[in-house]
This record gives structure tokens, sequence and C-alpha cells, in this order.
């Protein structure tokens, strides 16, 4: 009896725990220093929440995305910019989401100068990989007029060479016209 009081007391207390855990932020596995578990940095949630998110439906996503608008909109608060970040980021983002992201990942920044820890670094990864969706973006209508002007090019070769079969028939008419009447005068 007393083995199922003790086992239940702990369960409890691990229940409590994961429960303020979660009204707190995210706190990862390491101890610090002190033998107390440490809280994530914004890089370190946002990471983890896209890892956990990664493998949602396009159906979901849009779910848990208008979710957490309306509750950011609500209560901007530091863990529900964290989420905005992590979705606006997340690979079923937008391009115009993807770089709202990297806004707020600036905006928080200037917002919270004390927990920068590792967010200036995915600041400047999303950037870079924003200039490389561009570039490749620009390479890809770039490519598409260059395959439109080749479709292009290509019916006016193909009129051009209709008008010469033409014109080599109506040469070979005049040549037959030209003898005709070279057959009559003699």
């Amino acid at each position: 009896m007393k083995h199922h009081i003790f086992t239940g007391t702990i369960i409890t207390f691990v229940l409590l725990l994961s429960g303020c855990s979660a009204l707190n932020g995210h706190f990862s596995n390491n101890k610090n220093k002190n033998g107390q578990f440490s809280q994530l940095s914004p890089s370190e949630t946002i990471l983890n929440c896209i890892q956990k998110e990664k493998d949602i439906s396009r159906a979901e996503y849009n779910l848990m995305l208008q979710d957490t608008e309306e509750l950011y909109a609500k209560q901007p608060n530091k863990q529900h910019t964290l989420k905005m970040i992590c979705l606006n980021i997340h690979p079923l983002a937008g391009y115009s989401q993807f770089r709202k992201g990297i806004q707020q990942i600036s905006d928080f920044l200037l917002a919270h100068p004390n927990d920068t820890s590792g967010l200036n670094g995915l600041e400047n990864i999303l950037d870079q990989l924003n200039r490389e969706r561009v570039v490749r973006w620009n390479l890809s209508i770039e490519n598409q007029d260059l395959i439109e002007k080749n479709k292009q090019l290509q019916q006016k070769a193909a009129q051009d060479k209709n008008r010469l079969t033409e014109l080599k028939k109506q040469i070979d008419q005049l040549k037959n016209i030209e003898s005709i009447i070279k057959n009559r005068d003699n």
C-alpha cells in the first residue's frame, strides 16, 4: 500500500513539473552547474519546434498557424512570438511568411537583447537561405524567359521554313511561265 502511495506521489510530482515547464517555456535535458534544468534559448526553442513539427501535413500546418496567429494577436508574449517564428520559417511556409519570420527574429532581437544566444546566427543563416531562394527564383524566371524565347524562335523558324517553301514554289511557277513564254516565241 505504501509502495502505491509513493509511486503515485512520484508520478504526480513528475506531472506537476512537466506542467510547470510547459507553462514557462521549453526546457532542455541539460542540467546547469547547479544541477537544475536549464531553459532553452530562443534559437533552441525555434529549432526544436521546427524539428517537432517537421512531419505535419499542409492542413495541420495551416490549422496550427491559424491557431498560433490568434493566440499571438490576443497575447503577443515571448512564447507565442517564438512559435510564430517557428511556423513562419517552417518548410511548409510560403515565401512571404518566410520573410516575415526573418523579420520577427530581427524584431525579437531588438526587443530581447539579452536573449540573443544563437538567434543572431539563426538569423544570418535564414538571410543567406533567403538570398539563395531569390537567386534561384531569378534563375527560374530567367530560365522561363529563355524557354519562351526558344519557343518563339522555333515558331518563327517554322514560319520562315513555310515561307521559303512557298517562295520556292512561286519561283518554280515563274520559271515554268518563263519557259512557256520562250517556247511560244520560238
